[in-house]
């Protein structure tokens, strides 16, 4: 949508495998004056907690799954 930024982050499932994602909308004003880097941080922290409950497998596991996607080409999330 025209005026609107967003900030997402992928949502793992048991497997690692992305099911969801976690996005926040806001306008470009809120997001320079939140500050960027912070604001994705806190939306990767959520996302990170989630996929947590979801069982997600390690940081390890799913930085592998993450070049694998790369490597099929998929996009890369926004948010690392």
């Amino acid at each position: 949508m025209d005026g609107l930024c967003a900030i997402s982050a992928p949502i793992f499932d048991y497997d690692g495998k992305v099911r969801y994602s976690l996005t926040i909308t806001l306008t470009p004003f809120r997001l320079r004056a939140k500050g960027r880097d912070k604001l994705a941080q806190l939306v990767r922290k959520s996302a990170e907690e989630i996929s947590g409950r979801f069982g997600k497998h390690s940081v390890a596991e799913r930085k592998a799954n993450e070049l694998r996607m790369l490597s099929s080409g998929h996009r890369r999330s926004a948010v690392r």
